[in-house]
């Protein structure tokens, strides 16, 4: 018998079965105001994962097989919470997220969508019959 425990500090790797729901953890770290918050995989092109912006998910660009299965854990973000809850979980789910927050620079300049993620989780997803102990 074995179990596999992720503390929110180690969360560069998540495990999960196919059907489940995880939870990839990010937060803001300064704790400032978020103006837009973009969850992506680099493999997905131009399409994102999950992009939360003027209090709503952008669906614009969102890849086809994330709709209606990803959310913020906290809309308001509070404390900096900006985790991703992704539903549902299959096997082409599986490869490395990358979370970005943006911020507006000054009342006057726009925010800029780009810039380095505030964390990147590398979720694997395995099927019931592979063995996770040695």
């Amino acid at each position: 018998l074995c179990s596999v425990v992720f503390s929110p500090a180690d969360q560069s790797g998540v495990k999960a079965k196919p059907g489940e729901t995880v939870t990839l953890k990010c937060s803001e770290p300064d704790n400032k105001p978020v103006l837009a918050v973009e969850w992506s995989r680099g493999d997905l092109a131009e399409e994102y994962v999950l992009l939360y912006r003027d209090k709503q998910i952008d669906p614009t660009m969102q890849h086809p097989s994330y709709r209606n299965r990803v959310d913020l854990e906290d809309r308001q973000m509070t404390n900096g919470n900006i985790d991703l809850i992704l539903k549902n979980v299959t096997a082409d789910d599986k490869g490395r997220y990358e979370c970005r927050v943006f911020h507006r620079r000054n009342r006057k300049e726009r925010a800029v969508l780009d810039g380095d993620p505030v964390s990147v989780i590398n979720l694997d997803v395995y099927s019931p019959v592979q063995q996770l102990c040695g």
